[in-house]
């Protein structure tokens, strides 16, 4: 199985050592992007248009493609019902306007969670728990671009502020595979939960469930805002308070549900499947895209 860039950048994270540049340091350029780095020439954003979101797809399929966890496809789009759902957030780095970085965020619905297809037990706990989890999918970095842990870095702060201050999230979950187990841990404060499975969506290969708890991250994140706390995490490395309450206005009014015409576009493989009538997630999302039926 090859290598991927993101592979690379969660390694280079054992090191001790950042890009010189600070990531800190953004210029907003217009309302429609969140911050740009003119250094690397990176724009970061919310992808909230068909065009935005069909290269977001594509960029993971890729790179899934590239470990060997997808097969090729005519579609060539990563994707799931979970993409279509109005609160589900897809944020974007973008060079010379091609997408080179995504993350999304999934928030808890009747929908479920994606990673409840393999370890609904062990999400169900937090759920029980008076927890309220969101996940993290469909990360990917493009191979050729320099600056890749900025870029990490910049995402993964987006989606931290925004599932806790938008959402409402308690936890942030993510399912990986567990080579990556260590870097998580001990950069991003992961923490393990239950055994390893095979997952089948994923070529078969290996994954794990990891939880974040943001009661327990946010302490050492005022610490470090504060200069009362050195660590070896990216959280010295977020926005500050007063830049994360302007970030958030900006990403509010930024963030749009994907359209009627784009679930029909996006999903009409599985709208047009009649062997998918039972699925309920499929009825659930036509329900809501009320002039979204079967074509």
């Amino acid at each position: 199985m090859n290598k991927s860039n993101l592979t690379q950048v969660l390694r280079r994270f054992s090191t001790d050592h950042y890009e010189d540049t600070s990531i800190n340091k953004y210029e907003v350029v217009d309302n429609s992007v969140l911050f740009c780095d003119r250094k690397n020439n990176l724009e970061f954003g919310i992808a909230n248009n068909a065009a935005d979101r069909i290269q977001a797809y594509r960029l993971v399929y890729n790179l899934y493609v590239e470990k060997e966890f997808a097969k090729p496809d005519k579609i060539k789009m990563w994707k799931s019902l979970f993409d279509a759902h109005k609160d589900t957030v897809t944020f974007i780095a973008k060079q010379k306007s091609k997408v080179v970085g995504a993350i999304t965020i999934v928030i808890d619905s009747k929908m479920g969670l994606p990673a409840d297809n393999l370890f609904q037990e062990d999400i169900q706990s937090l759920r029980n728990s008076k927890k309220n989890p969101a996940e993290i999918i469909s990360l990917a970095i493009d191979n050729s671009i320099k600056g890749a842990q900025n870029i990490l870095i910049k995402l993964f702060n987006y989606v931290y502020i925004s599932g806790r201050s938008l959402y409402g999230a308690s936890n942030l979950i993510i399912t990986i595979n567990p080579r990556h187990v260590f870097y998580y841990k001990k950069k991003l404060l992961f923490n393990q939960m239950g055994a390893i499975k095979t997952y089948d969506k994923v070529g078969g290969a290996d994954a794990v469930l990891l939880t974040l708890d943001y009661s327990k991250t946010d302490l050492i994140l005022n610490k470090t805002r504060k200069e009362e706390f050195k660590t070896n995490t990216v959280y010295p490395f977020f926005i500050n308070h007063e830049e994360e309450i302007s970030a958030l206005e900006k990403i509010k009014s930024e963030i749009k549900p994907m359209s009627s015409a784009e679930f029909i576009y996006l999903f009409k493989d599985l709208l047009g499947n009649k062997n998918n009538s039972q699925d309920e997630h499929l009825e659930y999302l036509k329900d809501i895209f009320y002039n979204a039926v079967s074509i």
